[in-house]
């Protein structure tokens, strides 16, 4: 196809996704073949358009909390392995959580993800559900958490009915790889080597009240294309389950973490324009999710990723259990973060260039067909 009918097909498609149309997976896929660079502009402008069009100027800040890196998982891509020794290990108490975050809210944080690695235990879920009642709990004068999250191991119905009364009001999980073979390859053993309870893990916090479910990959493990259009076969799939897509998606890039080789070497490298073609594409395809990235991308690149799609973006985040009340002390982080500006300098960032950055509550999920805001 000549450069102008590609312009043109995507010009095309976009009408009819603001109409309330779908984009046919074949064309997602074939967008994402195409490495030319007139086809990435004309991606960018039809990801722009839409973003404006679906969720207006705003741009919604959150801040991770973590509170724990011990970890009963041995995922050979991450730093908080169960077999990583060298690692400094550290969990919060119930009031450790409750301080750190209060000094979340005293930087201004009002959306904040709790985070932890995972440990499927009894008394890990029962920590989870006091970590959600602790941050409800938290105030500064009149600042409380206005949404929270949380990325924590999968449980059964029950654990996200009980996260759900404790005042959750989303749950993330990465499927990390689609592919099957990848999957058993990075999780040799641990509770989360079943690839099939995790995919389904969503549906059931669904089912345990949690309306709003976020889904990613990691990318580096698979194939970059084949994982973008699973994770948006996955994200129909619950929309056509319960009515609503899940709130966000992610597409994080693996980066270094201390005590795994696998994450300074990737099987499969993204680069900077492949992932932007990629923002594009799930824009394009998940209309009305929230794209999400995080501060283990460049300040100069997340500022660009805007124009291709993202609404959703951590600021002056850590990734360290206690590290937002105390300098770090050797405790081990998650991975290295590239973005490091603190929430007033990214505000103002936003706000000059016409951003609306967002720090409060809202209804959760875009409701009605694709050109509604």
């Amino acid at each position: 196809m000549s450069r102008n009918d590609k312009i043109r097909q995507i010009a095309g498609a976009l009408e009819d996704i603001l109409a309330g149309g779908t984009l046919p997976r074949d064309l997602a896929a074939d967008w994402l073949i195409d490495g030319r660079e007139e086809t990435a502009r004309a991606l960018r402008d039809a990801a722009a358009r839409l973003t404006r069009t679906v969720h207006g100027a705003r741009v919604r800040i959150f801040a991770p909390l973590y509170y724990s890196n011990l970890c009963a998982n041995n995922c050979l891509y991450c730093g908080f392995r169960r077999d990583n020794k060298d690692a400094r290990r550290r969990v919060l108490t119930p009031e450790e959580i409750e301080v750190e975050t209060q000094a979340l809210l005293a930087r201004g944080q009002r959306r904040i993800l709790l985070v932890a690695s995972e440990d499927p235990s009894p008394h890990g879920r029962a920590l989870a559900i006091e970590a959600v009642h602790r941050a409800r709990a938290a105030h500064v004068g009149d600042s409380r958490v206005e949404h929270l999250a949380a990325e924590i191991a999968p449980g059964g119905v029950e654990d996200f009915r009980a996260l759900a009364g404790a005042g959750l009001d989303a749950y993330v999980l990465f499927q990390e790889t689609y592919d099957r073979s990848v999957y058993r390859r990075v999780h040799p053993d641990g509770s989360k080597r079943d690839f099939d309870w995790r995919l389904e893990a969503p549906l059931r916090a669904i089912s345990g009240g949690i309306r709003n479910v976020g889904l990613g990959v990691l990318l580096g493990l698979g194939e970059p294309m084949s994982e973008m259009l699973s994770l948006i076969d996955h994200a129909r799939r619950i929309e056509a389950t319960f009515g609503d897509p899940p709130r966000t998606v992610s597409l994080p890039r693996i980066e270094p973490a201390e005590g795994s080789p696998l994450s300074r070497d990737p099987y499969r490298r993204v680069s900077d324009a492949e992932l932007l073609r990629l923002i594009a594409v799930l824009r394009l395809a998940l209309p009305r999710c929230g794209v999400v990235l995080s501060t283990r991308e460049s300040a100069a690149f997340r500022d660009l990723a805007l124009e291709w799609g993202v609404t959703e973006m951590s600021v002056g985040s850590r990734t360290d259990p206690g590290g937002y009340t105390a300098e770090n002390d050797g405790c081990l982080e998650q991975f290295e973060l590239h973005d490091r500006r603190a929430l007033p300098e990214m505000l103002a960032s936003l706000a000059s260039r016409g951003y609306e950055p967002f720090t409060g509550a809202e209804p959760s999920i875009v409701s009605g067909s694709a050109h509604r805001r």
